[in-house]
């Protein structure tokens, strides 16, 4: 799993994953996602367009970030995911907690709707 800030504003913060999100991605990088994630007290675009695998403990690691955003009063959208990751976030019932968004524009959009 790769991780990398892709901006950082005043109301948001966007940060890109790619890889496979697996036990090995998240015990390597899931420190640095959590510090970019929760830490700054923002809301969170997380672009997903280059993860090509997420198991359940990368599915724990959204779900943990996307809570402690809620609980500054932030929000956590996945941005454009493959198909195959939707379907494992969808199955795994992630979207009813967490928005997906196909393009920036509607992610912010939705941010700034709340």
């Amino acid at each position: 799993m790769n991780v990398k800030e892709v901006t950082s504003g005043s109301r948001h913060t966007h940060v890109a994953l790619a890889g496979r999100i697996d036990p090995d991605g998240v015990h390597e990088k899931g420190y640095e996602f959590h510090k970019l994630a929760a830490f700054p007290h923002k809301n969170l675009v997380v672009d997903m367009g280059g993860v090509t695998f997420i198991a359940s403990l990368g599915i724990g690691m959204l779900l943990t970030a996307a809570k402690e955003l809620a609980a500054t009063g932030n929000k956590m959208v996945l941005l454009n995911p493959q198909k195959l990751v939707e379907g494992t976030l969808r199955t795994a019932g992630l979207t009813g907690l967490i928005h997906i968004s196909r393009s920036l524009e509607e992610a912010l959009r939705y941010l700034d709707s709340r």
